[in-house]
């Protein structure tokens, strides 16, 4: 019997293989007011990722033997899925890109351990490019803030979302990447749309723009 694992974007810190978003951390505001800007928060690296990954592997296996895999490329967001699972499908494994950017793998019971270790192969192969492994930045934040009470919220409600009272910019900051986090697409769970309207969302209406990746 096979089971189908989504795994992806919101790696970076990648405490787990998880969705973009979860790859932040906001930094902290300067309570003294003092003018000095922040220095800029520094992109988790290739290889620490590859570390954190490997990490989740051996945590399940234990015996597993880490290969040696060399950075083939880096990749955008966009692409990252179809390109991991393209990398599986070479190496054996049933794998594909999903309409929401996660990777899905069909995993044979047996093949567990040969399965995850490809997959952590071809994701230390085709790591994200390093501006989605950086923590946001004030700016970035508030321009995050920005898109989500604006665009995104009326994008979801036109699509049938019931989107909550958002929460001022102040506490928007203090509360991201925590429990207490807000979201748009917290709503979404609670919609009455299907699973495909889901999916379509998140190419209609993104939770992260890209642009908000690309203010430095």
């Amino acid at each position: 019997m096979s089971t189908r694992h989504s795994h992806l974007q919101r790696w970076s810190a990648i405490a787990g293989i998880a969705v973009l978003s979860a790859m932040f951390t906001s930094c902290a505001a300067n309570p003294s007011g003092d003018p000095t800007p922040t220095p800029t928060p520094a992109a988790t690296s290739s290889s620490q990722i590859a570390d954190q990954l490997w990490e989740q592997v051996a945590a399940k296996y234990p015996d597993a033997e880490r290969p040696t895999v060399a950075v083939v490329r880096y990749v955008d967001r966009f692409e990252w899925a179809g390109t991991v699972a393209d990398c599986m499908t070479e190496s054996g494994f049933e794998a594909e890109a999903q309409p929401n950017g996660m990777l899905a793998v069909n995993q044979d019971d047996t093949q567990g351990m040969a399965s995850d270790v490809a997959q952590w192969s071809c994701m230390v192969m085709y790591p994200l490019e390093e501006k989605y492994t950086r923590p946001f930045d004030e700016a970035q934040l508030k321009a995050l803030y920005e898109y989500q009470t604006t665009t995104l919220t009326s994008c979801l409600e036109d699509a049938g979302v019931e989107v909550s009272t958002a929460p001022s910019l102040e506490v928007f900051e203090q509360t991201w990447q925590t429990n207490e986090q807000w979201s748009p697409y917290l709503d979404v769970a609670a919609s009455p749309l299907t699973m495909d309207q889901v999916y379509e969302l998140s190419t209609t209406c993104p939770e992260l723009p890209e642009h908000v990746y690309d203010l430095r």
